[in-house]
């Protein structure tokens, strides 16, 4: 995926979810969905990506590892095991 000023598409997600199940082999996964966003409430684009997790630390270190990696940003809500990972709109200048 790399840095983009696009909005992430359903195929990189698909390709994203593969990669973090892949490589978070250890994490227990609730749900995964795939969710469009709203740009007034979470500052992004396209495709988002949330993850319903039983909450431990390791899956939300891996997960933001390869979040990292894709230049994109994750946004976790403890209260809910919610782990959300999305493509942060441009910054401006």
């Amino acid at each position: 995926m790399g840095c983009s000023v696009f909005p992430m598409n359903r195929d990189e997600v698909l390709r994203l979810i593969k990669e973090i199940v892949f490589t978070c082999e250890d994490m227990y996964v609730n749900a995964i969905m795939l969710m469009l966003s709203s740009v007034e409430v979470t500052h992004s684009q396209g495709y988002q990506l949330h993850i319903k997790t039983e909450g431990d630390k390791q899956t939300l270190v891996c997960i933001t590892s390869i979040a990292k990696n894709h230049d994109l940003a994750v946004y976790s809500k403890p209260e809910e095991n919610l782990i959300v990972v999305y493509q942060p709109l441009p910054e401006k200048h």
